[in-house]
C-alpha cells in the first residue's frame, strides 16, 4: 500500500522527465507553482539574491514591519532551537525577498534571498504569495532537489487595509515538523496585531480576535472567558453571551492546569510571549488537541490586560450540542405527511416520489429554484426507512478546489489547512443514508469524474489516502437547470447524466398550481403561530385573490417569505392586501396561464412577419448584450432560464 511520499516521489519523477503532472497526488495549488518553473526552464535551481544595496533599501522601507517582527521570529527561533537542529524563521517583503533572517544550520537561504515563484523557487512561500493564503509544503512538493526534506509553510502578512504587508515562514531543512504550521500561523497573527496597532486608534481585544482564522478566545487573569470570535461560539455551541464568565477549561477536557499556564506570575509589563503549542493533558489521557497562548500584551474595553487563547484544530468541546450544525448534517424530519399540496400537478409528482421511496435508486429532482426540491428528498429519505442519516451539500456554494474533500474526506496533513486527525467526506457520513446533491448542474467537470467514479463502484479513498472504503450511500441529486440541456451544449457529462437519472421527477412551479397557494399560504400562517406563540391571522379573501394571481419566480421559497411579511405588517388578526408587498400591487388580474393583464410590450420590439427569425434575433442580441450570462439574459427576456436555454438549443446558439 502507497504511502504519501511514495505518492509524491513517483509523481515527482514523472514530472521531473516528462512535465506532466499527476493531478491525483499534486494539490492544483502546487502544481500550478511546478507548471510555471517548468515553462520557465528552471529546473535547474540557482539561488537569486538581492544586492547589498538593495538589501539596505528593502530593510530601510520595511523597517515599521521588521521592528514588529522581531520579537515574534526570536519567540519561535526560542522554541525550535528546542527540537529541531536545522531551520530558518524569515520575513520577507511583499515582493517575497528576505529582509529579516533567525537561522541555525542554514547554508541555503540568506538575507536578500528572492523566494518568489517567479525566479523559479517551489515553496511554501512562493504559493503563500500568489494566493495570499497560509501554504504548506513538505519533502519532495519543494520539487527542487536541494529541498527535498525541507519542511516550509508560509503565510502573507496583512495590514489593517487588508493590503499585503509582507510574509512569513519557518522552513525546517531536516524533514517534518508538526510545530512549524501553528507557529506560522500563531507568528503572523501576532505581526499583524503588532501593525494594527500602529495603523488603527481604536484597535482593542474583539478586533483582534475577529482577524484570526483560528478559534480564539480573550482570558482574563482568572482564567475566565471576557469575549471570543464566532468561530469558538459555533465550535462550542453556545452564544457570546453565554461564554463569557466561563472558564475556559469548561471547553477544554485534560487541561485543567491551563489557567496557571495562561497567567504567568510577575509584573505585566516585564512579561514575554507566552507560546505553548502542545498543552499535555493528564497522565494516561491522550492529548484533546493543539492549543496556542499567545502573550497577556492585548487590553479589554476596560483596559485590563486579557490573554488570547488560540485553537489550532477543532478540538473544542462543545459546552452543548451546536443546533446549526447538526441541522445541517442529520435533520431529517419531513415527511410527506407534512408536505402541503392538493393540485393534480403536485399530486402526481408526490405519489411517484412516495413509489420510488423503498427503492435503492438514484433520484434526480429537476425543478425551478424554491420548488422545495429538498424536502421533497428528506421525505423520500424517511420513506425509505433507510438506518443512516440525510445529508445535504450544495454544489453550487463550495468552491471547486475544497468540493473534493467535502465529498471524500481527506487524511490528516494531506494539504495546507487539514485538520489534525483528518475528516470524513459527506460519503461516509452518509454511509446507510442518502446523500443529497443539491445544485447537481453548478458541479465542476473535473469533479462530475469523480462522482461518475464513486457511483460505479460505491468506494472512496480520502484525499491524501490510500484505504479503499465501501460505503452504501444513496444519491439524491436535484437542480433547477435542464440538465438534459445542459448535456446538449456540453456543460454536464452525458454518461453521469445517465448515472443519476435513473428516476426523474420534476417538480411544478407554484404558478402551474395556483390552487394550492392559499392552502400553502395558511399552512405557513399556522407554523408562524407554533413557532413564536403569537396570536392566530388569517388572509382576507382580497389578500388570497392578490397572492393567487401572482405570478412566483421565486416559488414556494417566495411565498414564505411573502408570508412573514405579511404577519410582521399586520396590525391586527386579519391579513390584507395593505401586508403585501407593493410589487404584488402592481398585478390587477392575471388569466389561466398566469401572464399578468398588464403586461405590455416594449416599443423596442419590432415585429416582422417571420416570428421565428424574429424570436432568434431578439433572444441573440439580448445574449450578446449580456456577455452570454443566462441568468441576466433570461430576466432581461423575462422568461426562465431553462426556457432560454432550451430555445437556445432548439436554435442552435452557443456561447462563442
Amino acid at each position: 500500500m502507497q504511502t504519501y511520499y511514495d505518492q509524491i516521489k513517483k509523481a515527482w519523477e514523472h514530472f521531473i522527465k516528462t512535465g506532466n503532472i499527476d493531478k491525483d497526488v499534486i494539490r492544483p495549488e502546487l502544481a500550478e507553482s511546478w507548471v510555471k518553473v517548468y515553462q520557465r526552464n528552471l529546473l535547474d535551481y540557482t539561488p537569486k539574491l538581492l544586492t547589498e544595496e538593495e538589501v539596505i533599501s528593502r530593510r530601510a522601507k520595511n523597517r515599521k514591519l521588521i521592528e514588529k517582527s522581531i520579537p515574534v521570529m526570536r519567540d519561535i527561533n526560542e522554541v525550535l532551537s528546542g527540537i529541531s537542529d536545522s531551520y530558518v524563521v524569515a520575513l520577507f517583503d511583499d515582493q517575497g525577498d528576505v529582509i529579516e533572517l533567525i537561522d541555525k544550520g542554514n547554508d541555503v537561504i540568506k538575507l536578500g534571498h528572492r523566494c518568489h515563484e517567479m525566479n523559479g523557487t517551489i515553496s511554501a512561500l512562493g504559493i503563500a504569495i500568489r494566493t495570499g493564503q497560509l501554504a504548506e509544503t513538505i519533502g519532495l512538493e519543494n520539487l527542487h532537489e536541494h529541498a527535498r526534506n525541507w519542511h516550509e509553510v508560509g503565510s502573507a502578512i496583512f495590514n489593517y487595509s487588508r493590503s499585503i504587508a509582507g510574509f512569513f515562514a519557518v522552513v525546517n531543512l531536516n524533514g517534518s515538523l508538526p510545530a512549524i504550521k501553528s507557529m506560522v500561523s500563531l507568528g503572523t497573527r501576532l505581526i499583524e496585531a503588532e501593525l494594527m496597532k500602529e495603523q488603527f486608534s481604536d484597535y482593542n481585544t474583539p478586533i483582534l480576535l475577529n482577524i484570526i482564522s483560528q478559534i480564539a478566545v480573550g482570558i482574563d487573569e482568572s482564567g475566565k472567558i471576557v469575549t471570543a470570535n464566532q468561530k469558538f461560539t459555533d465550535q462550542a455551541g453556545v452564544t457570546l453571551r453565554e461564554a463569557i464568565g466561563r472558564d475556559a477549561t469548561d471547553f477544554i477536557s485534560g487541561n485543567s492546569k491551563l489557567a496557571s499556564l495562561l497567567i504567568p506570575s510577575g509584573d505585566i509589563n516585564e512579561l514575554k510571549n507566552v507560546i505553548i503549542t502542545n498543552i499535555s493533558s493528564p497522565e494516561g489521557e491522550s492529548p484533546t488537541g493543539l492549543y496556542t497562548v499567545i502573550r497577556r500584551i492585548v487590553m479589554d474595553d476596560k483596559n485590563r490586560p486579557v490573554s488570547l487563547l488560540i485553537f489550532e484544530d477543532d478540538s473544542v468541546s462543545p459546552l452543548k450540542k451546536s443546533p446549526i450544525r447538526d441541522r445541517q448534517l442529520f435533520f431529517s424530519a419531513i415527511t410527506f405527511d407534512q408536505i402541503v399540496g392538493e393540485s393534480e400537478e403536485f399530486i402526481k409528482v408526490k405519489n411517484a416520489a412516495i413509489r420510488v421511496a423503498k427503492s435503492a435508486f438514484n433520484i434526480l429532482i429537476e425543478g425551478e429554484s424554491g420548488t422545495g426540491k429538498e424536502l421533497i428528498a428528506q421525505a423520500i429519505h424517511m420513506e425509505s426507512g433507510a438506518t443512516g442519516p440525510f445529508i445535504a451539500i450544495n454544489c453550487g456554494s463550495i468552491p471547486k478546489d475544497l468540493l473534493q474533500s467535502e465529498l471524500f474526506g481527506y487524511e490528516e496533513g494531506s494539504f495546507t489547512g487539514a485538520q489534525k486527525g483528518g475528516k470524513p467526506g459527506k460519503f461516509e457520513l452518509a454511509d446507510g443514508g442518502t446523500l443529497f446533491l443539491d445544485e447537481i448542474g453548478e458541479m465542476p467537470k473535473e469533479m462530475q469524474v469523480s462522482l461518475l467514479r464513486f457511483l460505479q463502484d460505491k468506494i472512496i479513498v480520502r484525499i491524501g489516502g490510500s484505504r479503499f472504503k465501501r460505503v452504501d450511500v444513496r444519491i439524491i441529486a436535484a437542480t433547477n437547470r435542464n440538465l438534459a440541456e445542459e448535456v446538449a451544449i456540453g456543460n454536464f457529462r452525458e454518461d453521469l447524466y445517465y448515472r443519476i437519472n435513473v428516476i426523474q421527477l420534476l417538480l411544478p412551479p407554484l404558478r402551474s398550481r395556483r390552487s394550492d397557494i392559499p392552502l400553502l399560504a395558511k399552512h405557513m400562517l399556522k407554523i408562524i403561530w407554533k413557532q413564536f406563540e403569537t396570536e392566530k391571522k388569517t388572509l382576507s379573501p382580497e389578500a388570497i385573490d392578490m397572492l393567487t394571481a401572482y405570478n412566483w419566480p421565486g416559488n414556494v421559497r417566495e411565498l414564505k417569505n411573502v408570508i412573514e411579511r405579511a404577519f410582521v405588517f399586520s396590525e391586527n388578526a386579519i391579513i390584507t392586501p395593505d401586508c403585501l408587498p407593493s410589487y404584488m400591487h402592481e398585478i390587477k388580474t392575471s388569466g389561466s396561464d398566469g401572464i399578468p393583464e398588464n403586461i405590455e410590450i416594449p416599443d423596442t420590439v419590432k415585429l416582422s412577419g417571420n416570428l421565428k427569425s424574429n424570436e432568434l434575433a431578439v433572444i441573440t442580441e439580448c445574449l450578446k448584450n449580456n456577455n452570454f450570462n443566462i441568468s441576466k439574459a433570461a430576466q432581461e427576456l423575462g422568461i426562465a432560464r431553462n426556457t432560454l436555454y432550451k430555445k437556445m438549443v432548439d436554435f442552435g446558439i452557443r456561447k462563442p
